[in-house]
């Protein structure tokens, strides 16, 4: 295996490239950015992305290498998760012969679009304060890591950031959009999304009572279809009372212990579960080259929170952005009592993580903003 296999798979790898220049170039006047930085932020990304695929190619080989080559090797069926991505190499295989590396580009793309909408809701948000700290989040290892390879996390990640900069800028039709391509390759987070944007409708919205009842009953409906949907998508179609979810939860923290990564979480309340997928490893817990680059970030982010922390409590602020905190609380509830490898949290928990740090940077601005008027 290698990044080419034929002659002509340079060149169009190269296009690949560049279109995604020209894609980002055109979103950054969406998403009101320097295109420079934007620029930046693309080729960082793409660093990001050789090196991935230089490493599952000559180091540790990977999900990436083995979506490809189902992909390209055995016969391919439609599905969501795994079966979506499998089938989406195969079109960009069949139909523009993308070389491996090609595919990685490609996928190097979503992730990049995700990391501009992510980088312009905080910008947005941290306008006069903390500019060169937003870029520096930006600019994460982890972060362009795990949103640069051929598999379900970058589409994913571009999905939950298009979402959040859809909300703050009242783009309702990239909540939509987003939510078909996160119910494509992770039901269960689209599913999340719904299940929060109901409450959001229903406890805090400020629309008319009757178009609040109307986007509730059909965001409930949508819910109720989407959420037995994805039942019966991981196992639990026949789902009767709680003891059986519990028993799935126990059977889901058995998964993926062998290994480096594994840990036992059974034993853990759900504080510590939180706490583990969201901040583990950290540097005494380093077991691989890339588990060290991921306990540094984990460092600074859990120094982040506990500065957010001590802050919040001092100032007891308000936090406004209640469908944000809605989506936290389902999904860190659900993904950190089923997870129990750390190899794996630290990359899904991009899928929670954007939310956080938005949150955390408004609580820092409204600590601010307070301490200021408390001594003008």
């Amino acid at each position: 295996m290698s990044f080419f296999e034929t002659l002509d798979q340079p060149f169009s790898a190269l296009i690949v490239f560049i279109l995604g220049m020209l894609t980002i170039s055109y979103l950054c006047k969406t998403f009101k950015l320097n295109l420079y930085i934007a620029l930046l932020i693309y080729f960082y990304h793409t660093i990001y992305a050789f090196l991935y695929a230089k490493m599952t190619i000559h180091i540790n080989g990977g999900d990436s290498l083995v979506y490809y080559l189902r992909a390209i090797e055995d016969e391919v069926s439609f599905g969501l998760g795994t079966k979506f991505v499998i089938s989406f190499v195969d079109l960009l295989y069949t139909s523009f012969n993308l070389s491996y590396f090609g595919v990685f580009l490609v996928f190097n793309i979503f992730g990049s679009i995700g990391l501009l909408a992510f980088y312009a809701s905080l910008k947005d948000l941290t306008r006069d304060y903390y500019s060169k700290l937003t870029m520096l989040i930006v600019l994460l290892p982890s972060i362009n890591f795990w949103t640069v390879s051929i598999g379900k996390d970058s589409l994913t990640f571009m999905g939950i950031c298009l979402i959040m900069w859809g909300f703050l800028n009242n783009k309702n039709f990239l909540f939509y959009i987003s939510l078909i391509i996160i119910f494509c390759v992770r039901p269960h987070i689209s599913g999340f999304f719904l299940i929060s944007y109901v409450v959001y409708i229903l406890l805090v919205s400020n629309f008319k009572i009757y178009y609040k009842g109307l986007m509730f009953v059909f965001f409930s409906s949508m819910s109720f279809f989407a959420i037995k949907f994805i039942l019966d998508y991981i196992g639990l179609g026949n789902l009767q009372n709680l003891t059986q979810l519990i028993e799935y939860i126990e059977l889901r923290q058995s998964y993926n212990q062998d290994g480096g990564g594994g840990i036992d979480i059974s034993n853990m309340t759900l504080f510590e579960q939180v706490y583990t997928y969201l901040f583990r490893p950290l540097p005494y817990e380093v077991h691989s080259f890339g588990s060290l680059l991921a306990s540094f970030d984990n460092f600074f982010l859990l120094f982040f929170f506990i500065i957010v922390l001590f802050k919040l409590i001092i100032k007891r602020i308000k936090i406004k952005n209640y469908f944000f905190v809605f989506y936290i609380l389902i999904s860190l509830i659900f993904l950190s009592s089923t997870t129990s490898n750390l190899g794996i949290s630290v990359r899904q928990k991009w899928m929670v993580m954007p939310f956080l740090l938005y949150i955390g940077f408004y609580i820092l601005i409204q600590y601010k903003i307070l301490t200021r008027k408390m001594y003008a």
